[in-house]
């Protein structure tokens, strides 16, 4: 079965703080809907804006409610590799699944230079690795010929978080490596992607309309266009503050997200308030 892994979010109280009580919650409710897993800290749990601590109470908050549940990944990428090397040190004796290790940004290495990050990354952890190729917000992407050095000489690396449309790539790795995980990380290509061999999605619209996914990835086509819907939405703003406003209808948490980022305006939330209406089973 194809896996859902959910790109978690996190709340923020009206003072700005994390929000244990709506992280429980929507924990909580995400595996009673049976998701898969969860990506905790990544770029929607808006590690950037997060301080150390924070990002390490997040993670045991979600241990201590998964309760081995569900698989659990926790985002340590930054684009200095010593200090993704140390963040990987501070959870190595943490119960989660693997890493997130994200392309380095702003930095623009080559592939070079790509390979040795990660690979010195990969070699100081006994965590399953998964590498997070995400060009548009990186400035520079992974190529195949990088992904397969990677595999080759890293043990440890047992999957990939493909955020990009260039669906070429997944072909040509999947016929050299058809067992390796590689996930879908754009919610408006999730069918495209299963089609192209991958084995699942991080996803944000999971947050929402977690079992209209499910039936999709089953081949339910009556749930692509909801599912289409909910992913347009979900990005018509910086992420995640179009999820976030959606949960704060739903009644999870509020609308908060940190600076840089900012709220939906009004017109976007009259835009979702109008779907969420239409599809009135998703505000129960």
């Amino acid at each position: 079965m194809k896996k859902i892994l959910t790109a978690l979010i996190t709340p923020f109280d009206e003072n700005g703080n994390v929000d244990d009580t709506a992280l429980i919650c929507l924990v909580k409710d995400q595996i009673k809907k049976g998701v898969d897993g969860f990506v905790i800290c990544g770029t929607t749990g808006e590690a950037a804006t997060l301080s150390k601590q924070e990002r390490l109470h997040v993670l045991d908050t979600v241990i201590e409610c998964n309760q081995g549940r569900v698989e659990l990944w926790y985002g340590c990428g930054t684009n200095n590799t010593q200090t993704t090397i140390e963040a990987l040190k501070e959870v190595e004796e943490k119960a989660i699944q693997g890493v997130l290790l994200v392309v380095p940004y702003y930095n623009r290495p080559n592939q070079a230079g790509l390979c040795q990050h990660f690979e010195k990354a990969a070699h100081s952890t006994k965590h399953a690795v998964m590498l997070y190729n995400v060009p548009k917000r990186c400035g520079v992407g992974l190529e195949l010929k990088s992904i397969c050095y990677l595999i080759e000489h890293c043990a440890n690396i047992k999957a990939l978080k493909h955020a990009s449309c260039d669906l070429t790539l997944i072909k040509e790795l999947h016929a050299i490596y058809p067992s390796f995980q590689v996930y879908s990380g754009e919610d408006s290509l999730v069918k495209e992607g299963i089609a192209c061999g991958m084995c699942g999605i991080v996803s944000v619209m999971s947050h929402i309309i977690l079992p209209n996914m499910r039936e999709l990835l089953m081949g339910k086509e009556a749930a692509g266009t909801i599912c289409k819907e909910c992913a347009a939405l979900c990005f018509c703003d910086a992420s995640p503050a179009p999820v976030k406003y959606m949960l704060y209808r739903k009644g999870f948490c509020t609308p908060k997200v940190r600076l840089p980022l900012v709220e939906i305006d009004a017109e976007k939330q009259r835009f979702i308030d109008q779907w969420l209406q239409k599809n009135d089973n998703l505000l129960s």
